[in-house]
């Protein structure tokens, strides 16, 4: 048999290895995940502040420290007091960290001032003078203390000072040299004791 070929006009296009940019149903398309889809449709969401907010502002705590910082007796309130006396609508734990931030604490009232320059001096030039002595000398030294008791004061008293203020006139106990009381006198020389003295002031 004879094999019958037709032959065309039209070029016959060659198969060529070169890329193409038009998409076909074969090539792989670029899928956004879920969460970029619904981000681009929602505006953002703000943000909350971290912690709880604030039950005393700026403000209101000012107002507290000037109201405790009046006076002796406002110095010598405890926290529950100050709250009703201010009609606060917080707790005593609340007020004393909004305090403790300012460097407010609690403490015993102390008694004596501080000591002046003058006695600040004296006393180091005593010190540096026998910084060198040896334990035979400090044992020829009669060492004396005394002590006062009185019925005046039979508990503590606390204050509400900032570090500095132990020694502010409405922090401090006054003392009073008058009032009745005992005195105990003690010494020790080396390694013995001394006699020790007991007798009422009047």
């Amino acid at each position: 048999m004879e094999a019958i070929y037709q032959i065309s006009d039209q070029p016959i296009n060659q198969p060529t290895n070169k890329p193409t940019n038009q998409p076909t149903d074969q090539t792989p398309r670029h899928k956004a995940s879920r969460d970029q889809r619904i981000a681009a449709h929602k505006r953002p969401t703000p943000r909350k502040t971290c912690g709880r907010a604030r039950k005393l502002s700026e403000e209101q705590l000012d107002e507290i420290i000037d109201f405790i910082s009046s006076s002796k007796e406002t110095r010598r309130l405890p926290y529950n007091q100050v709250i009703q006396e201010l009609q606060l609508s917080i707790s005593v734990e609340t007020l004393r960290r909004a305090l403790a931030k300012r460097g407010y604490h609690r403490c015993n009232a102390l008694r004596k001032h501080p000591l002046s320059d003058r006695t600040r001096a004296l006393r180091l030039n005593w010190a540096l003078e026998h910084v060198n002595w040896t334990y035979e000398q400090w044992k020829m030294i009669l060492w004396t203390d005394e002590t006062w008791a009185t019925s005046i004061y039979h508990r503590r008293i606390y204050v509400t000072p900032r570090s500095g203020e132990e020694f502010d006139d409405t922090c401090v106990r006054a003392r009073v040299s008058c009032a009745p009381g005992w005195m105990f006198w003690g010494s020790f020389i080396g390694d013995e004791k001394g006699p020790c003295l007991f007798w009422e002031k009047e």
